[in-house]
């Protein structure tokens, strides 16, 4: 995603990501193999695939999380390092800390700084009332809500998406969907998500790549070149899930743009 689509202009903030013939072997299993892609600072790039591609296995070594066998990451934010942050399915909230509490956890600094810096992210996502409470009391679409302004707090450069609203109803997602873009009109972040849901990549990513075969290469990419705001019935975005299914279902490559 560019700075100008869906929109006014905005600083772009996002890193730039290139990831070269990537392989990663986990147990002594191979799960990717010459993995190869980039994304453009501020660009949604959402990925595809079916149970068991290494779709979260190729988030978490963006993170850095996982250490490939061959090849490389580089995320970079021009010469300054890239600030990195992940969202996971779960929202992995720690039980013995209020809200505003779990969110703060992941910074350093004085006290009253990283109190003012959690209230302002938890605004961010709508929470702002919600600073006192614990997590048990929060609704799945709150807690994911709290998981996503934890991520924020550290002004991340590419935020990592690991199918975090898998687990909650329908309308919750699609709010929370919304709320995402809503979130990177703000802040302009790269973001790469990781999810099961055709449709959520087509809403969200300006391109989707789709894993396949194991070990899991790209088989395919597919470029979604709408402006913003999107409706989920535009019948440009609609026309898009039959290539995308092909793409799924085959092991060849298949290309094709919403423009």
């Amino acid at each position: 995603m560019t700075a100008e689509r869906g929109g006014r202009s905005h600083a772009v903030s996002g890193a730039a990501v290139s990831v070269q013939t990537l392989a990663v072997t986990l147990s002594g299993r191979p799960i990717l193999h010459e993995i190869s892609f980039a994304a453009t600072p501020g660009e949604v790039l959402a990925i595809i695939g079916s149970s068991g591609t290494g779709k979260s296995t190729l988030l978490r070594t963006l993170a850095g999380l996982v250490s490939p066998e061959r090849g490389g990451v580089d995320v970079r934010n021009g010469d300054e390092r890239a600030r990195i942050a992940v969202v996971f399915q779960e929202p992995r909230l720690l039980p013995w800390l209020r809200v505003a509490e779990n969110v703060a956890f992941v910074m350093q600094g004085p006290r009253p700084a990283r109190r003012q810096r959690a209230q302002a992210a938890l605004a961010a996502v709508r929470l702002e009332g919600c600073a006192r409470i614990w997590p048990r009391q929060l609704s799945g679409g709150m807690a994911q809500r709290t998981a996503l302004a934890r991520a924020l707090v550290t002004s991340p450069h590419l935020l990592l998406l690991d199918e975090p609203f898998a687990s909650v109803d329908a309308l919750t997602r699609m709010e929370l969907q919304d709320h995402v873009v809503e979130l990177w009109h703000q802040h302009r972040f790269t973001v790469v998500l990781v999810t099961h849901d055709i449709d959520e990549a087509l809403y969200l990513a300006d391109r989707v790549l789709v894993l396949g075969g194991h070990p899991a290469r790209v088989q395919a990419e597919l470029d979604v070149s709408m402006p913003r705001p999107r409706s989920r019935t535009d019948p440009r975005l609609l026309a898009l899930r039959e290539p995308l299914l092909h793409a799924l279902a085959t092991p060849r490559a298949v290309s094709a743009s919403g423009g």
